[in-house]
């Protein structure tokens, strides 16, 4: 789907990128298949489901883009990234054990608000940004972990 919306035009180059991209998926797989049962809390790398769904994503939101001259530059850039998040040790929340877990109200209420969002929002646009506070969220709580040395 990638090739043939933005690389077609890179041609060899462009391939080469689309075929990096799945090929990560495909090592992302086989290494969640062998280690699925340590990764409750968090995915160790970007789950690759996560990754083609944000693909999609940029691929709904063309139009954003419309007249961007060096988007498919970017985009380039962006597969790569992608790829190498799921090749990574970078931890990615499953929210399975969080604070919303604990209060039983709160799902319901965050439902509601999600749902007025994107009501109220167009859907592209909703999940492009859904998608962006998911990455930012992990990518800030990598970069503290780091920092304060927690695991």
């Amino acid at each position: 789907l990638s090739y043939f919306w933005q690389l077609k035009k890179f041609g060899v180059i462009g391939f080469f990128v689309t075929a990096v991209f799945f090929l990560a998926g495909v090592v992302r797989l086989a290494r969640f298949n062998l280690t699925s049962d340590q990764q409750t809390q968090f995915f160790s790398g970007l789950p690759s489901t996560i990754a083609g769904c944000f693909i999609v994503i940029i691929l709904l939101n063309q139009d954003v883009f419309y007249g961007v001259t060096y988007f498919p530059f970017l985009f380039v850039f962006l597969l790569l990234f992608m790829a190498y998040l799921m090749l990574s040790s970078v931890r990615f929340s499953t929210f399975k054990a969080s604070c919303i877990s604990s209060n039983k109200r709160l799902p319901r209420v965050l439902f509601l608000l999600l749902f007025a969002f994107i009501t109220v929002m167009r859907f592209q646009i909703s999940l492009l940004i859904l998608f962006l506070f998911y990455f930012s969220y992990t990518f800030v709580n990598h970069i503290r972990c780091k920092w304060l040395g927690r695991a």
